[in-house]
């Protein structure tokens, strides 16, 4: 397999990011035709899934990714080409549905659980009673007669 080019890795970094203008900072050349970006923050799996991403894009062009530790709150995200008829760990790389053949072999699929009801829904199915409210005014008129020392404790 040929190394990357600076201009394959910038492709790659602009559909991950979603665009040239979102690669933060420059992408840079690091050894032997790895090329790589420093991220800043996390890379979830879901709720902004950068991770999910970056590991489906990279099956999909058959990229080896790596991630690892830079400085303070930023990861560098390091990429490289890998030959996808090669079978050999070091060299070749799966696509996705070769990687999920091969994770299900030794992790079956689960069914989804249910859905967990929001607490909003919760806190609308329950009434709060005037009695309620009356009982909790008076508390907080006691506690300020109190703290103003108008009734001894």
């Amino acid at each position: 397999m040929t190394d990357m080019t600076k201009e394959e890795a910038v492709k790659f970094f602009a559909e991950f990011y979603g665009g040239e203008h979102h690669i933060p900072g420059d992408v840079r050349e690091n050894d032997n035709g790895w090329w790589g970006v420093a991220h800043y923050g996390e890379l979830a799996s879901y709720d902004y899934n950068y991770l999910t991403r970056l590991v489906l894009l990279a099956h999909d062009r058959c990229i080896r990714v790596s991630v690892h530790g830079c400085n303070g709150d930023h990861v560098r995200i390091s990429i490289w080409n890998r030959d996808p008829a090669e079978e050999c760990i070091m060299s070749g790389h799966p696509t996705i549905e070769e990687a999920l053949s091969k994770w299900r072999k030794n992790n079956p699929a689960r069914e989804k659980p249910e859905k967990i009801q929001p607490l909003d829904d919760v806190m609308e199915a329950k009434s709060v009673t005037f009695e309620g409210l009356a009982d909790e005014a008076h508390i907080i008129a006691d506690f300020e007669e109190v703290k103003e020392g108008e009734i001894e404790p």
